[in-house]
């Protein structure tokens, strides 16, 4: 969950992480309504709150053999993270299903 503004808007955004590197975490969001406009807004070295991990996230080290992973539109961003965390050998689909922009 992020949120960059004041409590005049006090709803946090659910955002899942994109992409991991080294310290920094990458949010890739499509601008909607006035949360991920704000969002947009913002400029390097601008604070947000950060509220997580939350969920179940995936049980990739449980897991070996094939796996499908699937994701539609923004929801397949998540999952480059999740392949990334191979780590048993797996054999992996993606399966992903998105409109045209």
């Amino acid at each position: 969950m992020l949120k960059s503004w004041d409590d005049s808007l006090p709803l946090m955004r659910p955002l899942s992480v994109f992409y991991v590197e080294n310290d920094r975490l990458h949010f890739l969001y499509k601008k909607i309504g006035k949360g991920t406009e704000l969002l947009s807004l913002l400029l390097k070295g601008d604070n947000i709150e950060l509220l997580g991990p939350l969920g179940n996230g995936f049980p990739v080290k449980e897991v070996s053999g094939k796996i499908a992973l699937i994701g539609g539109g923004i929801g397949i961003f998540p999952l480059l993270e999740t392949a990334k965390e191979n780590k048993n050998n797996m054999v992996i689909s993606l399966i992903l299903g998105m409109q045209n922009f």
